[in-house]
């Protein structure tokens, strides 16, 4: 149940690194301390490290992000291609706006904007 809430899938169909963030996940909810992957994300600095597949679902990607201020958050991925790397930005333009830019190595350009109202 925890693989589809999180992931979107079985268990039976998750990657090594998404398998190891059930894990983690379970044995936060279940009383232990920081898990594999949090411990990694603090020894680098980063605020996320984010393990799972890529936008087709078949390949791996690893991803990181750091936020510089309170307003400003920058990300990188990875996948398992040399032309799926991409870095991301997100700008709090407001409290409830966000605009949300990426780059890929592969020529791709995203932009876009969000909006969030927490009830």
């Amino acid at each position: 149940m925890i693989a589809r809430l999180l992931f979107g899938r079985s268990i039976s169909t998750l990657t090594a690194g998404q398998a190891l963030q059930v894990a983690q996940t379970v044995a936060q909810f279940s009383g232990g301390g920081p898990g594999v992957v949090d411990s990694i994300r603090r020894s680098l600095g980063v605020d996320a490290l984010n393990i799972g597949t890529d936008s087709t679902g078949k390949g791996g990607q690893i991803g990181a992000g750091k936020r510089l201020n309170d307003k400003i958050y920058v990300g990188v991925q990875q996948g398992t291609t040399p032309d799926s790397s991409k870095v991301t930005v997100d700008v709090d333009v407001t409290r409830n706006i966000r605009i949300q830019g990426a780059a890929g190595a592969d020529g791709s350009n995203e932009l876009g904007i969000g909006a969030q109202w927490d009830y």
